[in-house]
């Protein structure tokens, strides 16, 4: 239960880093890279801002429209 317990509070305090693959909801931790993320366990693409599924184009004409690289919330 203790180290239940550390995990969630690790998980809290860095919700900026971690979300929920919006598909199969695994945990996952974003360190680096682009808002365009690939999830290894189910194999879904989604964008890291708004958390759609990810379709070509979305950083140029979709909702994320220039946030490809930034931290930006939409």
């Amino acid at each position: 239960i203790k180290e239940d317990q550390e995990f969630q509070a690790w998980l809290n305090s860095r919700r900026t880093y971690v979300k929920a693959c919006p598909n199969c909801k695994i945990n996952i931790e974003k360190n680096q890279g682009c808002n365009h993320i690939f999830c290894s366990s189910c194999q879904s693409e989604f964008c890291w801002l708004c958390e759609e599924k990810y379709a070509s184009g979305h950083f140029v004409y979709g909702p994320c429209s220039g946030f490809q690289f930034t931290t930006a919330n939409t």
